[in-house]
């Protein structure tokens, strides 16, 4: 299959249409001779069916005949008198001769006859050899019990076929014995040659079978071996096959009226098909010519088809690897070489597009290289105005320490209440410089992770204890599912926790004063979740995916009431991220917000790190239980 797929069409074409030609051809010479062949056996089976009924009425005419005479011979006064108790020899003499009037045809001059008595005297006969058919003529007598002329079943002597038939005698109603002939099946040689003229065959046999099948004799009398009968499936009842030596034969029998025995015409198989064989050499030779002319005619036409479609292939495959400059040959004005044309008209505009794409590829690589640099400019820019905006916020820190201490002399309440709304205020700024400079570290590739196993329920444990004063602060309740249990996951320390508290502090800041956060942690189809669930003002729909962007903030404006710079969420997603998880929200808008953290849970010694979902975003190295590798900021959280 392989090789025919490789094949070109120039070749395949014609190949198809010579094995559909060969198909119909050799379907419509098999249809024709199986049409053929079912005829001609019909017609030969109706022609030996018409042929053995009328020899079957013939041969019961004859046999009347012999019955006639039998009866008439019965009835001879020499034959009673014989029967009657007259046993001398002159009566004897008589009787036998009284048997010459079986004689039907100048033929019958050897007549084989025999007077049997009741009274088992010993019969009177033509010939003293008959003791021999002492069992068919017993047979015979007891079917003549019904006091009507019978025949007796088929027998054979030797290579002959013989049958006995005969008469009862009676006189004043008392039965005295039997008159006996045997017969033969013997008959004029020419006999079957005139049968088979006329039924039109020369392969045509007539012969004669008991109704029992255990004997067959052909027209001559002589013997002929039973045959072995098969199955005739669709055939007349009348309708016999089977085969005798190493030939099959087909036959059709007739009943013999007032006989146990059947006339069989036969035929070999072979001669039943001799017409539809001649009519199959025939078809197939024409069958042959006609598709050698159609093959020639179909690799002559596919050539004639084919050769402007390899140009066109050629050429199509020249413009696929960047050759632009090839044209297909236009050699004629038919469909192919109008198609040719069309072609090469759009290779015409290929070419000037492809050219046109060529210089906007060149002003994108230099727009690409212009961003570029003007990004890394702004990264470099944030990074160095974040640490240059930490150096005077630590010297504030410092300051406002001083003061408190009182070094600089007394410090009333209200001073101290001033101080304190300094330092938070500082500390503030220090958190949103840190935001930055980790968000220009992501997007330069400088942050580096410390992967390792680090239990998730002592983190969040530790995390909710640290902002427990700001949830205090704004009387908002906490509760913690499945904080409890162990639970193991492959993580940099650091960075959990930094995600942590991004997750807790979004949640507390949009969650009004009396409501709930909740922290659940589980396992779910082989990872760990940390759920972050809150009761706040929530997110829409529609900007589920855009709260990780950077620098975004659902509520913007002058009017806004919340704080930050819009990166918490976009450092936790890229941290989580790095380390084999990720982060997703999930909002109905009206009845606050979830977020979901999934991170790699961390296999018992000897086990594999993750799931084959996680472990191919991993960072971390399987092999061992801590790994130092810097992470780049996902593509889609860069700020342009």
């Amino acid at each position: 299959m392989t090789g025919l797929a490789t094949l070109s069409l120039e070749r395949k074409l014609p190949l198809l249409i010579s094995v559909l030609l060969i198909g119909l051809a050799g379907g419509l010479t098999a249809a024709g001779y199986h049409e053929v062949r079912q005829t001609s056996e019909l017609r030969g089976i109706e022609r030996m069916q018409r042929m053995t009924s009328q020899l079957a009425d013939l041969s019961a005419t004859s046999m009347q005949q012999r019955f006639t005479l039998l009866r008439a011979v019965a009835s001879d006064s020499a034959v009673i008198s014989y029967l009657a108790g007259s046993d001398t020899e002159a009566s004897r003499d008589r009787a036998v001769t009284a048997l010459g009037g079986l004689a039907l045809t100048p033929a019958d001059t050897a007549l084989v006859a025999m007077i049997r008595s009741v009274r088992e005297m010993t019969p009177a006969s033509t010939r003293p050899e008959l003791a021999g058919d002492e069992e068919p003529v017993t047979a015979l007598i007891r079917k003549l019990s019904s006091g009507q002329p019978a025949m007796g079943e088929l027998y054979d002597r030797g290579d002959s076929v013989f049958f006995w038939v005969g008469a009862p005698v009676t006189a004043g109603g008392r039965l005295l014995g039997h008159v006996l002939l045997r017969r033969s099946m013997a008959a004029n040689p020419r006999t079957e040659q005139v049968i088979r003229d006329l039924n039109g065959n020369d392969s045509v046999s007539i012969l004669f079978a008991s109704d029992s099948g255990t004997t067959w004799a052909n027209l001559a009398g002589r013997r002929v071996p039973s045959p072995l009968l098969e199955p005739t499936g669709d055939d007349a009842p009348n309708v016999i096959r089977y085969t005798r030596g190493s030939s099959r034969y087909v036959g059709v029998y007739a009943h013999i009226a007032n006989t146990p025995a059947r006339m069989i015409a036969e035929i070999p198989y072979g001669s039943l098909l001799e017409r539809p064989g001649a009519y199959l050499r025939r078809s197939v030779a024409v069958a042959l010519a006609m598709v050698l002319i159609g093959i020639a005619s179909a690799w002559w036409l596919s050539r004639r088809i084919t050769r402007p479609l390899a140009g066109l292939t050629v050429a199509a495959e020249a413009i696929s690897t960047g050759h632009y400059g090839h044209r297909a040959p236009v050699g004629r004005r038919d469909e192919t070489g109008r198609l040719a044309d069309a072609f090469n008209t759009m290779a015409d505009q290929v070419q000037r597009s492809h050219d046109h794409l060529e210089r906007q590829i060149a002003e994108s690589r230099m727009l690409a290289t212009r961003l570029e640099e003007a990004n890394r400019a702004k990264a470099d820019f944030l990074a160095t105005m974040s640490h240059e905006l930490r150096t005077p916020l630590n010297a504030i820190g410092g300051y406002v320490d001083l003061i408190e201490l009182g070094i600089r002399g007394p410090v009333t309440d209200e001073q101290r209440a001033d101080l304190d709304r300094v330092r938070h205020n500082q500390r503030h700024l220090l958190a949103l410089i840190g935001n930055i400079l980790d968000f220009t570290r992501l997007d330069a590739i400088k942050l580096p992770f410390d992967i390792g196993t680090v239990r998730a329920d002592v983190m969040v444990n530790e995390v909710l204890a640290s902002m427990a004063p700001l949830l205090g602060e704004k009387q908002l309740r906490r509760e913690c599912v499945g904080c409890d249990a162990p639970m193991s996951v492959r993580a940099d320390s650091g960075r959990f926790e930094q995600i942590l508290l991004n997750l807790l502090s979004n949640a507390i800041r949009f969650t009004p004063a009396g409501g709930r956060v909740t922290v659940s942690v589980a396992e779910r189809d082989g990872v760990a979740e940390i759920v972050v669930a809150d009761t706040g003002i929530g997110v829409p729909p529609g900007k589920l995916e855009a709260i990780f962007e950077p620098f975004y903030q659902v509520h913007s404006g002058l009017t806004r009431t919340v704080g930050g710079t819009g990166l918490g969420l976009t450092i936790s997603r890229a941290l989580a991220r790095a380390m084999g998880g990720d982060l997703t929200a999930s909002s109905d808008g009206e009845n606050g917000a979830t977020l979901t953290l999934t991170l790699r849970i961390a296999a018992p010694l000897g086990g594999q790190d993750a799931p084959p979902a996680l472990a191919s975003a991993a960072t971390g190295s399987p092999s061992g239980n801590r790994s130092r590798t810097p992470v780049r900021l996902d593509p889609s959280l860069r700020s342009g």
